[in-house]
């Protein structure tokens, strides 16, 4: 039905929501982002996971925060990602991972949502999600009385709100 979006759109949209949207715990725009906080929070995440075979976080503080030609960030967010995900979700599943605190689970995951926002573009929102939007929109055209229930995964809901300028709280 539909030409996916090329790589150098979804590129562009990514690295315009780069210019526009901070990075969490007080680091700032990635062309102005506060080093010394960003060291910080590595740093703080370090002393949570310890120390792997790839070495100190905080060596990666030194990499560029871009974005590349596919549209994936470039830097240490992409691990701030995946570990604030493992601090959160363990947490919530019941299973021991580490000793962080609560506020430090809500703290990081900050990152995935910052993540997200920057790399899942609009365009390629509107392709992943196009029949989608249409069952919801044919839904809401019929007058007729009953209830429409969807389940969606966050990227559905991200679609939805893009392509329908809503918000929900």
């Amino acid at each position: 039905l539909c030409e996916e979006p090329s790589k150098s759109l979804r590129s562009k949209e990514s690295q315009d929501a780069l210019s526009q949207i901070p990075m969490p715990m007080g680091v700032g725009l990635a062309s102005k982002m506060n080093l010394t906080k960003y060291e910080e929070v590595l740093k703080e995440l370090q002393d949570i996971i310890g120390i792997g075979a790839a070495g100190p976080l905080t060596d990666l503080a030194s990499i560029p925060v871009t974005v590349d030609d596919s549209g994936m960030l470039t830097g240490a967010p992409a691990v701030l990602k995946v570990f604030s995900q493992n601090l959160l979700y363990a947490f919530a599943s019941g299973i021991p991972y580490t000793n962080a605190s609560m506020e430090q689970r809500y703290a990081f995951i900050a990152w995935q949502y910052w993540l997200r926002a920057i790399t899942t573009t609009p365009a390629q929102l509107s392709f992943q999600s196009a029949c989608h939007v249409a069952s919801v929109l044919e839904a809401l055209s019929d007058p007729a009385p009953g209830l429409d229930i969807y389940v969606a995964h966050d990227g559905n809901l991200d679609a939805l709100s893009s392509l329908l300028d809503i918000s929900w709280k």
